[in-house]
Parts: structure tokens; C-alpha cells; sequence
């Protein structure tokens, strides 16, 4: 996980992930459909130099709902397994609901959830780069960084 600063990096936040994960799902012939949230960066176990960084403390996240056996069960992939200490880190059986990676305040409905995404499509990246190009999108992505283990 971390979040765009630049054009040269690649879409590996919440929308770009999940993005990914429902290509996945369609290929394998699973109905998935998008889920936007918003919550709260305060809710997460971020240090507060990181936080008061943050330009608005409510922002959105994205998951996946997928349609297994007529039950739409929810999959989180935003935080990666080298998280696992610092964050909510999803490990899916392929049968029940996922943790998700933030606690939500407010889920939108599935059609509106569509149009947000469709709001925040790839060829807008370049766009929402911009937007997060702020310190605290850089603090918080060195600070996943520091707290990843170091692979051996």
C-alpha cells in the first residue's frame, strides 16, 4: 500500500487495489461490484505528527463486495501482510466477510458507490495524484515504509 504522490508511481491505494481485485473476481466469472465509505484517519493507529499533517480527518475508502453463492461478502485488500502489526491487515477464507481496513462512519449505497468510482477512474489518476500530493500523504507513506520488516 501507498498512496500516489506522483504520475510515476503506480495506483497501489485503495482504488487502485481494488480496482485490481474486482478485474480478478470477473475474470474467475464472480459478480463483484464497489463499496465506498468514508471514516476517519484518527481511527487508525497513525502517530499524531502524521495526523496533524492531514488537511481534513474524514475521508473515503473502497472495498469489494463479491457475490459468492447469492451472499455479498465483503474483501478489503488495502493494507499489505508487511502491515500486519500497525494495521488491520485482511486475510480472506473465500467464504465470510473480510476485517476491513478502516472503521466506517458511512457506506454508500452500491449505485452510488459505482459513481464515485467511475468519478475517480484511471484516466483521472494523474488528477487525484495531484490532489494527494501533500505532506501528509508522503509522511504517511514513509511511515508504512519504516514499519514494513525488512525482507531478508
Amino acid at each position: 500500500y501507498s498512496i500516489p504522490v506522483d504520475s510515476e508511481q503506480e495506483y497501489c491505494c485503495c482504488n487502485g487495489k481494488t480496482r485490481k481485485l474486482k478485474n480478478v473476481f470477473e475474470k474467475c466469472d464472480l459478480k463483484a461490484r464497489y463499496r465506498v465509505c468514508t471514516f476517519k484517519w484518527s481511527d487508525l493507529n497513525i502517530l499524531n505528527e502524521i495526523l496533524s499533517l492531514q488537511k481534513d480527518d474524514i475521508s473515503t475508502h473502497v472495498y469489494i463486495e463479491v457475490d459468492m453463492n447469492g451472499v455479498w461478502i465483503k474483501v478489503d485488500p488495502t493494507w499489505d501482510i508487511g502491515l500486519k502489526d500497525i494495521l488491520p491487515v485482511a486475510e480472506w477464507d473465500g467464504r465470510s466477510d473480510t476485517v476491513l481496513a478502516v472503521s466506517p462512519i458511512k457506506v454508500y449505497s452500491v449505485e452510488e458507490s459505482e459513481r464515485i468510482m467511475n468519478q475517480c477512474s484511471p484516466e483521472n489518476a494523474n488528477e487525484i495524484r495531484e490532489y494527494h500530493a501533500n505532506y501528509f500523504d508522503i509522511a504517511f507513506n514513509k511511515w508504512l515504509e519504516d514499519n514494513r520488516p525488512v525482507a531478508r
